[in-house]
């Protein structure tokens, strides 16, 4: 049997135990929502920014302030990152997408504070771009979208923050931050913190699949 043909009856069978070990129907809508993203990306019909975009969607607010550490150095990359007191730094240039290396969650909640601008300097209204968490397997296969927590930011230029706290993570383990820019015509540049994190080195990995 192809796979494609062997795929909708394993989704049905896992939504079926999921419905019957739920205690509610508002629990069973939940396991069916997440059973359904995590299969869909586990076997690629839909990538990390669609899972993304498979949400309600919460906004940043207005506040919070960054400051990099004297020693940071923009490298002139894509995204630099480096961990110091508990806060991952974050510089992007010029992105769509991109990830950083996995960090170690202390807590169950960190928050973001972020500024950016977008190369699209005719829109009415500053444009918005998303970051979300990716929590990393224990076996180092495979990624997991954290539920709820992709966070709509205002590229409202460098002299503007904005922040939010993102709950759901498990202290211990590794997530990585997403930054994503929906867009094919236009860029984004900005700097971003994440806290509060480990100070334990930052692990790069490249999952078989993400999910």
């Amino acid at each position: 049997m192809k796979l494609s043909k062997r795929v909708p009856a394993l989704l049905a069978a896992v939504l079926l135990g999921a419905c019957l070990s739920a205690c509610s129907v508002e629990e069973m809508r939940e396991k069916a929502s997440d059973l359904i993203i995590d299969m869909a990306t586990r076997f690629g019909f839909i990538s990390e920014e669609e899972a993304e975009d498979d949400v309600q969607r919460t906004e940043a607010a207005p506040g919070g302030s960054i400051t990099f550490p004297e020693d940071f150095v923009d490298e002139g990359e894509s995204m630099t990152t480096m961990l110091r007191d508990g806060t991952l730094y974050i510089d992007f240039n010029n992105i769509r997408y991109k990830t950083t290396d996995y960090f170690v969650a202390t807590s169950n909640s960190v928050t973001i504070t972020a500024f950016a601008a977008s190369t699209n300097t005719e829109a009415k209204t500053p444009p918005l771009y998303k970051a979300a968490l990716w929590m990393l397997s224990e076996d180092m296969a495979h990624t997991s979208y954290v539920e709820g927590s992709t966070v709509y930011l205002s590229a409202a230029g460098e002299n503007t923050c904005y922040t939010r706290t993102v709950s759901g993570l498990t202290p211990g383990r590794r997530y990585k931050v997403s930054i994503s820019y929906d867009t094919t015509s236009y860029y984004v540049t900005g700097g971003m913190t994440v806290g509060p994190v480990s100070d334990e080195d930052l692990l790069t990995t490249e999952p078989e699949g993400d999910a």
